[in-house]
């Protein structure tokens, strides 16, 4: 019976462990647009960037993408920013048709819906295009 038990704390550990690390970044991408792109975020969402004359450095990252488990969901962020305004768009604990952006959530149709971020207007929810057309992190960028 102690063997059981000594047994069961060890498994009881390693689960332990295994479920506290960090999350791990496994693929970034960066790059420069001047005119509206749409992007296909993990959850079978999209998030369209309006530069509306500016010009926008977007840097996408995703997490546990090739590194995770039950415990460490894969999730992204999309980082846009312009000389004037910066916005961070992530599905890290939205679940499906939504999206969180600086920290505000918005949820959705996802089938024909997506989150638009328009520099120097905000940020809004309009008919999008099908996730499969939009471009992907590893895929597409």
């Amino acid at each position: 019976m102690k063997h059981a038990a000594n047994l069961l704390f060890c498994f009881a550990v390693a689960l332990f462990l295994t479920g506290c690390g960090k999350d791990t970044l496994d693929l970034q991408k960066e790059t420069t647009i001047e005119s509206p792109q749409d992007y296909g975020i993990g959850n079978f969402t999209v998030v369209r960037f309006e530069p509306n004359a500016r010009k926008v450095r977007i840097v996408w990252r995703a997490y546990n993408a090739f590194h995770g488990n039950a415990f460490h969901v894969p999730w992204e962020e999309v980082e846009a920013s312009s000389d004037l305004e910066k916005y961070i768009v992530t599905d890290k604990t939205t679940g499906n048709d939504a999206l969180q952006v600086n920290g505000k959530l918005y949820k959705f149709n996802g089938s024909k819906d997506c989150v638009l971020v328009k520099f120097g207007e905000g940020v809004s929810i309009v008919p999008g295009i099908p996730y499969e057309d939009a471009k992907r992190i590893g895929k597409d960028f």
